[in-house]
Parts: C-alpha cells; structure tokens; sequence
C-alpha cells in the first residue's frame, strides 16, 4: 500500500479499531483471528471503506482518487462530490498513462510532463498553488512508487 497514502491511512485507523475490539475479546481466541483475518483480506483486496467500487482492476486511480481527501480535506472533497472525484482520478490516471508512454526512457521527463500538464488544472480546481503543488506532488510519489515496483 505504499503507493496509496489514503488508504494507508484508512487501514491504519481501521487495524487501531481492530486491536481495541479484540482486546475486548480477550477470552476469545478464535474470534480475535477472524477479526485480523478479515481485516487482512480487506487490505489486500484495497476494500477501503471510503472509496466507491467504481476501480475496477486500477489501483492507481483509486490512489490518486485518495489524494484528494488529504490534500483538500476529507470535508472539502465530499463537498466536490463522489462523480467529479472519480472523474478526476481517471483524468489524473490518464495523464500519467500517457506521460510514462511517451516519456518512458527518461523519468524525469515524466515527472515534469505530469507536473506541467496538472498544475494549471489543479491550480484553478483546488484554488491556488499550495493546493495543487501538494497533489501534483502526491502524484509523482505515487508514480515514483509504481516505476521502481515495475507496475506502471
């Protein structure tokens, strides 16, 4: 989950809950496994809670659609709406499917292609600079993470 920060984040409330329910449990053993057991299926299927089922078999644009909570807020983007989030996720995974295409040999070209390509949009979208520099940073992490896992 290293190249999804929220849901690194929503698992890790998740796994405190888990451990503050089971130690309620403390005389049931087999219970307390199957609350860690289903918690880990929950992780490994990326099953977050606060993410639609509209990803199918694209981890990174449910990454990028995580970002927009933690840069704007968990408020601000629930203001935004589910559709313009989504879209918006495609629109990222788009962007960085095509920069890695054409960019492939050179990383750093990527990187910059992303950057020049989502900063005006996000600028106007999110309402200034530090916004849009903190997601379009977000962004190349996620990329950064992909490319050295191989699976971008």
């Amino acid at each position: 989950m290293a190249d999804d920060p929220y849901a690194q984040a929503v698992f890790s409330d998740l796994l405190r809950q888990a451990i503050r329910e089971a130690e309620s449990l403390f005389d049931h053993p087999h219970k307390q496994y199957i609350l860690f057991k289903d918690l880990e299926e929950k992780a490994r299927m990326r099953a977050n809670p606060h993410v639609p089922d509209r990803f199918p078999d694209n981890p990174h644009a449910q990454a990028y659609f995580g970002l927009f909570p933690i840069v704007m807020g968990e408020v601000a983007a629930r203001d935004r709406g589910e559709d313009w989030l989504v879209a918006e996720a495609f629109h990222i995974d788009g962007i960085v499917s095509n920069s890695v295409a054409t960019f492939s040999i050179n990383p750093a070209n990527i990187e910059a292609d992303i950057r020049n390509r989502l900063l005006p949009r996000y600028f106007k979208a999110l309402g200034g600079l530090d916004k849009a520099q903190a997601l379009v940073d977000r962004i190349v992490e996620i990329v950064r993470l992909g490319a050295s896992r191989g699976t971008l």
